[in-house]
């Protein structure tokens, strides 16, 4: 009988594995707060200050035209190691869900799972990596080996859409604080129309740096709709009594491209 995954992810290299991956999610995480406070912290700021002198509200208006090009480059970097993120946790899960197959079935292949982090790649990773961890998928081992991976794949749904609930949430909550606070200064200290466009043109900062979040949050969010929708045909298979292997599997590959 094969290992479960839980067994599985016990393995020496598959915790180094897992401690490299929650170190890119922490990072991205912490890289991610950082764009926001910055944001956050920038439009304040320099709102107050153009309201001190001329030169500082010409030094404001020419830091909102400055603002959006460095966003595009801290998304960039960010990008890049969610990806790194996401195609460790790929080769975790690719490797668990395949290993905990019998033999002769064609998905025990790795290949099969679409992984797109070469095991040479990993090693390098892990060859820098001496700390061990704890489980990341909860013990499954007396269900089915198709079972097991669902499960697993199911944490990790979960796990990912409550993040981004919340996260689109905090977005939503603090554009409309921002939102509120330039009309109060615009109307608190009666500026004129000529000073009310130095806001305006914060507003549109603003505007542009939540619409590309928000943005990005709902089509993950659309994501996971589909996601959803995946599951529940891959739950009414095993309700089925005489349910395939084969076709729960092909699901929960298609199932696995999305996560």
């Amino acid at each position: 009988m094969n290992k479960s995954i839980y067994e599985l992810q016990n393995e020496k290299d598959i915790q180094k594995c897992i401690i490299i991956q929650k170190n890119y999610y922490t990072k991205a995480k912490a890289f991610n707060n950082f764009i926001f406070i910055f944001n956050v912290v920038i439009i304040v700021l320099f709102s107050i200050l153009s309201l001190l002198s001329e030169t500082m509200k010409a030094i404001s208006i020419l830091i909102s035209m400055i603002i959006p090009y460095i966003n595009n480059i801290f998304e960039k970097e960010k990008s890049k190691i969610q990806k790194e993120a996401s195609d460790v946790q790929q080769y975790i899960d690719t490797y668990l869900y395949s290993a905990v197959l019998n033999e002769e079935s064609k998905y025990r292949n790795q290949k099969e799972w679409n992984n797109t982090l070469k095991k040479s790649e990993m090693d390098k990773l892990v060859s820098k990596c001496d700390e061990m961890k704890e489980n990341w998928y909860s013990d499954y081992s007396q269900k089915k080996d198709v079972e097991q991976i669902y499960l697993s794949q199911k944490e990790n749904i979960n796990w990912d859409n409550n993040l981004r609930n919340n996260y689109l949430k905090l977005n939503y909550v603090s554009f409309f604080i921002l939102l509120i606070a330039i009309f109060i200064v615009v109307i608190l200290f009666n500026l004129t129309f000529v000073k009310s466009m130095l806001y305006f043109a914060w507003l549109l900062v603003i505007i542009n740096y939540f619409q590309k979040n928000i943005s990005m949050l709902k089509n993950d969010i659309k994501n996971q709709e589909i996601m959803k929708e995946i599951a529940i045909i891959i739950e009414n298979n095993f309700e089925k009594e005489n349910f395939k292997i084969e076709d729960i599997l092909e699901l929960e590959i298609k199932l696995q491209d999305k996560i």
